[in-house]
């Protein structure tokens, strides 16, 4: 699945500040990916982080209160779902689909 792969890239690069190309090499699922799997979710990874900035101001404003540090892995989750509907013309039924799939992945 290249947006569970993409969740944990983020969460390396973004979270624990791993450089993004030593973040592809340790996701164990991948590259065991299909080429137009492994294309997808690199695009995503790179959109999300250079839209960061946009993604998460959009993510701030919907919510009535901040998450917490505990929530880093659905502040990923978020953004995931996010890009794909504001940036790469993803179907937003697609993307709400498997932002809640990959929620029910990552432990609180």
């Amino acid at each position: 699945m290249p947006r569970l792969s993409a969740l944990h890239i983020l969460h390396q690069t973004l979270d624990r500040g791993t450089p993004l190309d030593e973040a592809f090499a340790a996701d164990n699922s991948f590259p065991n990916l299909s080429d137009q799997n492994r294309a997808f979710c690199r695009h995503l990874v790179a959109t999300a982080i250079r839209r960061r900035g946009q993604i998460d101001s959009i993510i701030d404003r919907c919510l009535e209160r901040p998450l917490p540090e505990s929530g880093a892995g659905a502040r990923q989750i978020l953004r995931i779902g996010a890009c794909q509907i504001l940036f790469m013309a993803v179907p937003d039924y697609a993307a709400v689909n498997s932002s809640v799939d990959l929620a029910g992945r990552i432990k609180s």
